[in-house]
């Protein structure tokens, strides 16, 4: 008998869990929403800032390719390659530029007062 009261002391007493009362069930929806917002709100900046980089990448690559194609324009049969390089150069840099600027949006006609 000493043997089954003491299997029985081990036992851990089972609970079911409290309701949730509608009032709390909101609050947790509001921290759930909050919650997703922040995560969506940081992954968002990341990308905008991965973004950037790759912008300021753009610009320092061509603005070394730019130089280089310049030079090559004095040997004659490089001449047209140089010119659609820099060309390119000029418009990808134009593009990363474009990019990197933050965009400004105004909500409606600023003239009218």
């Amino acid at each position: 008998m000493a043997v089954s009261a003491a299997k029985k002391s081990t036992k851990a007493p089972t609970t079911t869990p409290p309701a949730i009362i509608p009032d709390e069930e909101g609050r947790w929806a509001a921290v759930l929403r909050g919650q997703i917002l922040g995560t969506t709100t940081h992954k968002f900046f990341n990308y905008v800032s991965l973004a950037d980089q790759k912008a300021q990448v753009l610009i320092i690559l061509n603005s070394v390719l730019i130089p280089v194609a310049i030079n090559g324009m004095s040997i004659p049969f490089l001449h047209d390659a140089a010119i659609v390089s820099m060309l390119t150069g000029i418009i990808s840099i134009y593009m990363a530029i474009v990019c990197i600027f933050p965009k400004r949006r105004s909500g409606g006609n600023l003239t009218a007062h």
